[in-house]
């Protein structure tokens, strides 16, 4: 069977919000995502569903043909996986899929204050200034009025209300400084600064992609790990299944995870509800299939879904907890190790806060 453009086009293959710039002769097109660089996917409409196609990637030239700047090239195997490999070593070498927001320090009115379960509070913050910029996977910092805790509280992104200008967080408390952040009252003031850090790259859930649940996206969180992917469940559309590992049987936000269209799989550690064990055993026990994974939690558990997505060939983009203290990326406080080197740091690092807290898989250590 001959691999048409109307083929290419039914799994959403890089749309990135530019449009596409075809050439007339074969099945070459362009997309200027970056300035400075280009993409060029090139196949041969005549080649079976097995074959490979190539992208290249040059440095800001205006015609392939004519280009004499240095450039890279890569084969990948015309199969839905093939594209979304070819989609993460897009982003490698062209720098991401998303323009950051401009940062903002504001005060805040909170909209409601909640206790989800025991130690889990949820806050709604209104009139931001920045929530139309935000993205699922980005965090905010959240500061204290007692001026002895200098730092501000990086919290997750729970819920994005474009409509209503307003974000939600929920947080889990932890110290002194969340304690004090939970015991505050609607209506109150908050003084926050974001959107910060890089969040999930969903350009290949939307479209046309096949329904089915081996094409799903697979949504994984651990603990205070879970509110995050809420705003990436609102985000993207069925059909999708969220993985949710929690202690015991306090499982907040469950019926928001419902609620937005996700089959529900649950991981206790006591066995109370759900599969006992972690997010790994539920998914291998309830037979969970997708072709993304999205994943949220602490390390550990992101080592485990690591590990999963490179046995069963599925890419993953992994959120990372980490202790942080700028915030936007100055003091090399949160780094985590990386594959390749930093050109900041020009070493083995990335920094959490500024470079992700989202990552592919494959660019991190764990």
């Amino acid at each position: 069977m001959a691999v048409s453009e109307e083929d290419i086009f039914s799994y959403n293959f890089f749309q990135y919000g530019t449009p596409f710039i075809g050439s007339f002769c074969g099945k070459n097109y362009r997309i200027a995502r970056n300035p400075l660089k280009n993409v060029f996917f090139d196949s041969d409409p005549h080649k079976n569903d097995d074959a490979m196609f190539e992208v290249t990637v040059w440095e800001g030239m205006e015609s392939f043909a004519t280009t004499q700047s240095e450039k890279v090239t890569e084969q990948f195997p015309f199969t839905p996986e093939g594209r979304l490999r070819a989609i993460a070593w897009i982003d490698e070498w062209v720098g991401g899929g998303q323009d950051m927001a401009e940062i903002k320090k504001i005060t805040a009115r909170i909209g409601e204050m909640d206790v989800l379960a025991p130690g889990i509070c949820s806050m709604w913050i209104e009139e931001t200034g920045f929530a139309g910029d935000a993205v699922p996977g980005q965090f905010i910092s959240v500061y204290c009025d007692d001026k002895s805790r200098l730092l501000p509280r990086p919290i997750s992104i729970c819920e994005i209300d474009r409509t209503r200008g307003r974000l939600r967080i929920v947080f889990r408390i932890a110290g002194a400084g969340t304690k004090e952040l939970s015991e505050r009252k609607t209506g109150g003031m908050v003084q926050v600064m974001g959107p910060l850090g890089n969040g999930y790259r969903i350009d290949y859930c939307g479209g046309t992609i096949p329904q089915g649940e081996e094409n799903q996206p697979i949504l994984i969180g651990g603990g205070i790990g879970i509110p995050p992917l809420l705003a990436l469940a609102q985000a993207i559309p069925p059909k999708k299944v969220a993985v949710l590992g929690y202690r015991d049987n306090k499982t907040f936000l469950k019926e928001d995870f419902e609620a937005c269209g996700c089959k529900v799989v649950i991981a206790t550690d006591d066995g109370s509800v759900g599969t006992k064990g972690n997010v790994i055993d539920a998914i291998r026990a309830q037979g969970v299939k997708g072709r993304m994974i999205y994943s949220c939690g602490p390390t550990p558990m992101q080592r485990g879904v690591k590990e999963y997505a490179a046995e069963q060939g599925i890419i993953a983009q992994l959120s990372l907890e980490e202790r942080m203290a700028c915030g936007i990326g100055a003091c090399l406080g949160c780094v985590c190790k990386s594959v390749d080197v930093d050109e900041h740091s020009h070493v083995h690092n990335k920094r959490v806060c500024k470079d992700g807290p989202v990552f592919y898989a494959q660019e991190i250590e764990l």
